[in-house]
C-alpha cells in the first residue's frame, strides 16, 4: 500500500482464413437453401472470425471411433525410478556436544568396512541440508547393496548418538471410494501386495470422507510399488471397486517457520512456528487431528525482489511514504520506521515536494505511527493466525494509540485480515465487525472505495488492506485507487493515492528539500566572484540609504534580508534542485520490458479465468503457467542486476 503526497494546487483483429472441415449427415427432410449471387465484380468478403486469433488449424476428416487429437488429455507425468540409493549418516545434538565429529565417525566406519570387499560400489559422499552425510550406492541391484551397506555401519559404529537410516523415495497417493466397511490395514495389506513390497514400506493415514460420501485416504509407498499399483486402473478391496491417483511432489518446507525452500537446521528466520499446527497456524494442536480451515502462517510474498521493486515504482510514481506489511527487511535507516516485531514498516523518500519532517511518534507490536506532513500516519498489521480475543485487544491498544496522538490529522493503513462490506469484501466476519465497531468509536472513516481485490491469489482473493482517516484527512484524499495492472511480486497489489498537503507547508517543505532550509536558500560558494561581491554590497547599501528609517524591527529585517540576497545573487549562483530520479540505481531496460512481459501474461491468464463458458482447464494451466514463469524470470533479472 503506497501513499502519494502532491501539493495543494488552485483549486482491428486480423482477417482468418475459412477452416475446412468434414461434412456432417443432417436428419429430417432436407431444406432448400437460396443461394445469393454476388454481382460480377464484387469483391468476396472473407467469413468474420469467431475469435482473436492469427490463424486457424485445417481440420481433417477424422477415422469413425476415433477422438480427436487436439481433444486429448494431457499426459499424466510416469513416476522415474530413483538412478542410485542412499544410506545416511546423522548425529544427535548430544553426540555433537560430546565433541563427536562426522570426520570421526566417517574414519572409524573406513576403518571396518571394506565395500569393496561386499561388492558395494559407494559412488561419492555428500552433505545433506540438514548437515547430515549421504552415502550414494549406484549399481545393479542397487537396493540390496544399500541395505548391505547400512546394516554393516550399524554394526560396527559403536558410538552413542550415531543414526544410520536407509532413506526410500516414496511417492503420495490418493486412494478413493473406499466404502465404511474397510479398514486402513486391508487397503494397505493389498497395496502391498500389488506393489510386491513389504507392509512395513506402505504408509497410510486415516480414512476421510471424500467426494460423494465415499472414503480416501492417502498412502506413501516406494516408487517401484507406486508405478505398479497405479497400472491397475481398479483396486477391488472387499466389495468396493478403488481407484488410484498419484499426487504432487511437495516443495521442501521448513517445519520451524513453515515457510519453503529450505529446513528447520538451515532456517534463517527468527520466527518459531515449531510448535504451531502445521495446516492451520495455530497451537494446541497438531495437523492430523485439525478440522479448522486450512491457513498458511508462512507469507510466501515475503521476498526480497517484492521489497526492491517496491522502491522502483516509488521512484516512477515519485512516491514519498509507502506502507509496507511483512517487510522482507528493515535495514537501520533513518528513512525506515518499523514496529517491535519487524511485521510493518512505513517507508520514507526523500525527493523534492516531499514534506521533510518523519518523526517516529510510538512503536507497538503489530503498528508504527509516525508524524509526516503534520499528519500522524499509522501503520498496522494483524496475522490471521491468531484469535479473535487477541485481536480485539490489539483494537484497544490503537485506539489508545489514537487518543494518545492528540492530532485530528489521523491515517491509518495496513493489512488487518478483516473482511467487511464496509470496505468491498462479499461478507462480514466477525473481526470485520470488530473493526466497525472501532472505526465508530475512533471517528475514523473508510477509505477503500470499490469492490477491486487487494489480496489475489489462484483460488481466489480478498480485500484485507484497508485505509482509514479521520474527516479533515479524507477530504484532502485524491485518487484511491488499487493498482490493478501492475505487477508486485506478490500476492498484494499496491493500493495508491495522493494526499493534498496545505500551501504553507508544501513551501516549507520545498524550501527545505531545494536547500533552503530555516536559513533561506544557499549559493554555491566555490564559485563566488568577490569582485561582483563588494560592487553589489555598494550598491544595495546605496539602496538602503535611499529607502530611509524602517518604522520597526520586522521591517528593518526583512529590508536587509533582501539586501543581503541581492548581494548573493549578484556574486555566486544558486544552488539548484536536482531533477528527481525515476529509478533505484540497478534499474535497467531489460528489467523494465520483462516486467511488462509479466503484465501481458497475467492479464492474459486473468482473462481467460474470467470466461464463463468455453474454459479448457488445460489452457488455464498453460497461462498460468507462463505467467509464473515470467514472475521467475523477473525475480532472477532483479537479483542479477543487484549483484
Amino acid at each position: 500500500m503506497v501513499v502519494d503526497a502532491t501539493l495543494n494546487s488552485a483549486p482491428l483483429s486480423k482477417p482468418v482464413p475459412p477452416t475446412t472441415s468434414a461434412k456432417k449427415r443432417m436428419r429430417g427432410p432436407r431444406r432448400k437453401a437460396t443461394a445469393q449471387v454476388a454481382p460480377p465484380g464484387t469483391p468476396t468478403l472473407l467469413p468474420a472470425p469467431a475469435s482473436l486469433i492469427e490463424s486457424t488449424p485445417v481440420v481433417a476428416p477424422t477415422e469413425a471411433g476415433k477422438k480427436n487429437p487436439s481433444s486429448a488429455k494431457r499426459k499424466e507425468k510416469k513416476l522415474r525410478p530413483p538412478r542410485s540409493q542412499a544410506v545416511v549418516l546423522k548425529l544427535q545434538p548430544e553426540a555433537v556436544e560430546r565433541g563427536l565429529t562426522y570426520r570421526s565417525v566417517l574414519a572409524e566406519a573406513r576403518a571396518k568396512v571394506d565395500p569393496g570387499a561386499l561388492g558395494i560400489p559407494i559412488q561419492r559422499i555428500r552433505s545433506a541440508v540438514t548437515g547430515a552425510k549421504v552415502l550414494v550406492v549406484e549399481g545393479a541391484d542397487q537396493s540390496a547393496k544399500a541395505d548391505l551397506l547400512a546394516q554393516k555401519l550399524r554394526e560396527v559404529l559403536s558410538a552413542e548418538g550415531v543414526i544410520v537410516t536407509r532413506p526410500v523415495t516414496t511417492a503420495a497417493i490418493r486412494i478413493s471410494g473406499l466404502d465404511d466397511s474397510l479398514t486402513p490395514e486391508e487397503v494397505a495389506a493389498e497395496l502391498a501386495r500389488i506393489g510386491e513390497c513389504t507392509l512395513e514400506a506402505v504408509k497410510i493415514g486415516e480414512i476421510k470422507s471424500g467426494p460423494g460420501g465415499m472414503g480416501q485416504v492417502l498412502v506413501r509407498l516406494p516408487v517401484a510399488a507406486a508405478t505398479k499399483v497405479l497400472a491397475v486402473p481398479k483396486l477391488r478391496v472387499g466389495w468396493s471397486v478403488l481407484r488410484a491417483h498419484l499426487l504432487e511432489a511437495k516443495k521442501l518446507q521448513c517445519f520451524r517457520c513453515h515457510e519453503l525452500g529450505h529446513v528447520s537446521a538451515r532456517c534463517p528466520s527468527s520466527v518459531d512456528r515449531s510448535r504451531d499446527c502445521y495446516r492451520c497456524g495455530q497451537t494446541g494442536h497438531i495437523a492430523s487431528g485439525c478440522s479448522l480451515a486450512p491457513h498458511c502462517a508462512g507469507n510466501l510474498n515475503h521476498s526480497a525482489r517484492a521489497q526492491d521493486l517496491l522502491f522502483q515504482s516509488m521512484a516512477e510514481r515519485l512516491t514519498h511514504l509507502a506502507v509496507v506489511a511483512e517487510p522482507y527487511r528493515v535495514p537501520s535507516s533513518p528513512d525506515w520506521a518499523a514496529d517491535l516485531e519487524g511485521r510493518v514498516a512505513i517507508i520514507r523518500r526523500c525527493c523534492v515536494g516531499a514534506p521533510p519532517r518523519f518523526d517516529v511518534v510510538e512503536r507497538g507490536c503489530g503498528f508504527v505511527a509516525v508524524l509526516w506532513a503534520e499528519v500522524f500516519i499509522l501503520g498496522v498489521y494483524f496475522s490471521p493466525n491468531r484469535t479473535l480475543a487477541e485481536f480485539e485487544v490489539f483494537l484497544s491498544e490503537l485506539s489508545r494509540v489514537v487518543r494518545r496522538s492528540h492530532s485530528r490529522r489521523i491515517l491509518v493503513l495496513g493489512d488487518l485480515n478483516a473482511k467487511s462490506l464496509a470496505w468491498g469484501s462479499s461478507r462480514t466476519c466477525p473481526r470485520g465487525r470488530a473493526v466497525e465497531e472501532w472505526l465508530v468509536g475512533s471517528g475514523l472513516l473508510v477509505l477503500n472505495r470499490g469492490a477491486e481485490l487487494t489480496c489475489v491469489r489462484r483460488l481466489g482473493g480478498s480485500v484485507v488492506d484497508v485505509t482509514f482517516a479521520t474527516p479533515d484527512v479524507a477530504n484532502r484524499v485524491r485518487g484511491w485507487a488499487v493498482m490493478v495492472g501492475e505487477e508486485t511480486l506478490s500476492d498484494h497489489r499496491y493500493i495508491r493515492f495522493g494526499v493534498a498537503v496545505p500551501p504553507a507547508e508544501s513551501i516549507q517543505g520545498s524550501s527545505l528539500l531545494c536547500g533552503g532550509g530555516a536559513g533561506g536558500p544557499r549559493w554555491a560558494q566555490k564559485r563566488l566572484n568577490v569582485e561582483r561581491l563588494r560592487e553589489a554590497a555598494v550598491v544595495q547599501a546605496w539602496r538602503l540609504d535611499s529607502l530611509g528609517e524602517p518604522a520597526d524591527v520586522c521591517e528593518g529585517v526583512e529590508h536587509l534580508r533582501e539586501a543581503m540576497s541581492r548581494v548573493c545573487d549578484a556574486a555566486m549562483p544558486r544552488i539548484r534542485a536536482l531533477a528527481p530520479k525515476r529509478r533505484v540505481h540497478w534499474w535497467t531496460e531489460e528489467i523494465a520490458s520483462q516486467r511488462r512481459l509479466c503484465d501481458v501474461s497475467r492479464r492474459a491468464y486473468q482473462r481467460y479465468r474470467r470466461r464463463r463458458t468455453h474454459r479448457d482447464p488445460d489452457e488455464e494451466d498453460r497461462l498460468y503457467e507462463v505467467y509464473r514463469m515470467a514472475i521467475r524470470a523477473l525475480r532472477v533479472a532483479i537479483g542479477e542486476a543487484k549483484e
